[in-house]
């Protein structure tokens, strides 16, 4: 699927509790035919010592087509901010796992991390989620101790 890149705009510095801020990449692209991504990139691996034993990318996805083909909805956007807030400190750094993407757009909304341990990350998870309402949320993991994930996507959207 073609995507024609719309707006790169550098979204801002994030500090992960080491002397190097993280920059990341905010950007849309269109497809004419299926319509708009919004997408947060991580421009680097973050610089920490041991960022090979993050080797486990988790794929967390919320398909909302059935309200929306496009860009989600308020109440969608509301719900998905829940989720979000609730599980904040998984997506930053914490000594288990990094938010690497976050793509919004044709139906769904997806988070990608790498953790160190599929298992501790599912846990965590579940015991912030434990007083939520259920959310429509879909897990997949696989290994990628090269990140190969995260790669192509910079490859997909990013010109450095």
């Amino acid at each position: 699927m073609f995507f024609r890149k719309k707006e790169l705009l550098q979204v801002g510095l994030h500090d992960i509790g080491e002397p190097e801020l993280e920059y990341w990449n905010m950007l849309e692209v269109e497809n004419e035919d299926v319509g708009n991504l919004v997408i947060r990139l991580r421009k680097s691996k973050p610089p920490i010592p041991d960022i090979d034993e993050y080797s486990t990318c988790v794929e967390i996805k919320w398909d909302y087509s059935d309200r929306s083909k496009g860009m989600p909805d308020e109440e969608t956007s509301n719900l998905y901010n829940q989720f979000e807030a609730a599980v904040d400190d998984l997506f930053w750094y914490n000594n288990l796992s990094f938010n690497v993407r976050i793509t919004t757009g044709l139906g769904e909304r997806v988070w990608v991390c790498y953790t160190k341990s599929y298992e501790e990350f599912i846990k965590h998870l579940n015991n912030k989620l434990e007083s939520l309402p259920n959310f429509p949320l879909a897990i997949s993991y696989l290994d990628d101790s090269e990140w190969s994930i995260w790669k192509e996507s910079l490859e997909d959207y990013v010109d450095d």
